[in-house]
């Protein structure tokens, strides 16, 4: 482990309170190890545990508190606006190439007549806060949209609440390399998880619990208790793999469905990155499911309103159905039938990745978030930005429909004879939180 990394953790003086191992109970395999990072009060605001705890995970002890560490600087680097670097213009006053808020996919006609719907319009015409940022193929400026890139909220103008500002995108890494196909690859998980989500389309079913790695082992681990693992390749034409595990249990008073992303060129890495999110989030679901019982409480979709009502509505064992279309076709694989275009080195696959991205009309650009107290610790944070991509939403009705790709994809893949419609999409919420 970095041990300079340690100097940011004190009780007094440290950017993070305490690092200490996340609660779980026998039937939770390990690997991977689970450790919670708490960030100190460097905003000087009241806010809820959820919103000062980082979670990290990692095939060693130390993986997992460097993991916790990096989710905590992130969160921290992002929330810091700094105005400095931001500047005032409209789109066509801008004297470098611009990815403006609707090229982030906002919200469709429809839900802009809603009645006080919360978000203004972006029109061209209009004045908005930019932030230069860089293209990650030849590293040119690129300007932002500021609102976009910081995790604040309010942000600094009102006028510039196009959508809420997600985590989606960002990331933290040893290297600027590794950071930027980081966040690359949580933009692809997303896009992939929604588009086949909202459309309702089937996936291929991985097969791996014979294999003699820990995949095989985790799966073997939770049948050994009566949990069943299963995990499937998301529909998807961008340049990595983006699985779902979902753990199925049977126990009423258990948690009856709880999932895991994960999204890497390598396919292995993918579905090993969803089985590990899967094992972090199964405690912290479970302790949930008794301390706020969905039962009652998330009934419908519409009562579906938070980041974590989304996993606890979909925990329920009436809910359960709502996956069935991802196995509707049967279709199933051996995790080493997969190809697997990476090349093992992140450089290679950060410029494959981003390529393929642009040829689709998605080139992508980044934006350095690392604070100056940060400066020499190995630490580097950035928001990286697809244009077109499907993004993520949270609470019901919240969806971002105002772009293309959400409708089209399924024909461009056939998997639909025609593009979809709204009227077609899947009104249950998604099972991410």
């Amino acid at each position: 482990m970095n041990e300079r990394l340690m100097e940011l953790v004190s009780p007094r003086v440290g950017l993070v309170r305490d690092i200490a191992p996340q609660g779980r109970s026998a039937d939770e395999p390990m690997p991977p190890y689970l450790y919670t990072a708490t960030l100190s009060n460097y905003d000087f605001r009241v806010a809820s545990k959820s919103d000062r705890m980082a979670a990290g995970k990692g095939m060693t002890k130390d993986e997992a508190i460097t993991s916790a560490i990096g989710e905590a600087t992130e969160r921290y680097c992002a929330y810091h606006w700094d105005p400095q670097r931001t500047f005032v213009a409209k789109a066509s006053d801008v004297q470098s190439r611009y990815i403006t808020p609707q090229d982030c996919v906002l919200y469709s006609d429809r839900q802009y007549n809603t009645f006080e719907w919360p978000h203004p319009r972006y029109t061209p015409d209009r004045e908005l806060l930019w932030l230069n940022g860089n293209d990650v193929l030849d590293d040119s400026t690129v300007a932002l949209p500021a609102s976009l890139v910081y995790l604040l909220f309010p942000p600094p103008r009102m006028e510039d609440y196009f959508a809420p500002s997600t985590s989606n995108g960002l990331a933290a890494g040893p290297s600027r390399a590794g950071a930027i196909l980081s966040g690359l690859c949580e933009l692809m998980e997303r896009d992939a998880m929604l588009i086949a989500w909202l459309n309702r389309l089937p996936a291929v079913e991985l097969q791996f619990d014979h294999s003699p790695e820990i995949p095989g082992r985790i799966f073997r681990h939770y049948a050994h208790f009566g949990i069943n693992v299963r995990a499937f390749l998301m529909p998807s034409d961008l340049p990595a793999a983006t699985v779902m595990a979902i753990s199925f249990e049977d126990d009423p008073s258990r948690p009856a469905n709880v999932i895991g992303l994960g999204c890497h060129p390598d396919p292995n890495i993918a579905l090993l990155k969803a089985l590990f999110e899967l094992c972090q989030g199964r405690p912290a679901e479970g302790s949930r499911f008794q301390s706020k019982p969905p039962q009652g409480r998330l009934d419908k979709y519409e009562d579906v309103h938070t980041l974590d009502d989304h996993s606890s509505f979909m925990s329920q064992m009436n809910r359960r159905e709502e996956f069935a279309f991802l196995w509707q076709s049967n279709e199933k694989k051996r995790i080493e039938e997969l190809p697997n275009p990476s090349s093992g080195d992140i450089a290679q696959d950060l410029k494959r990745c981003a390529t393929e991205l642009a040829v689709k009309g998605h080139r992508p650009a980044y934006a350095v978030l690392t604070t100056p107290d940060l400066a020499g610790y190995d630490i580097h944070v950035v928001r990286t930005i697809a244009p077109g991509l499907q993004p993520v939403h949270f609470g019901h009705g919240q969806e971002r429909l105002g772009g293309k790709r959400l409708y089209e994809l399924p024909q461009e893949l056939g998997l639909s004879g025609r593009v979809h419609t709204e009227s077609d999409l899947n009104p249950c919420p998604h099972p991410l939180a």
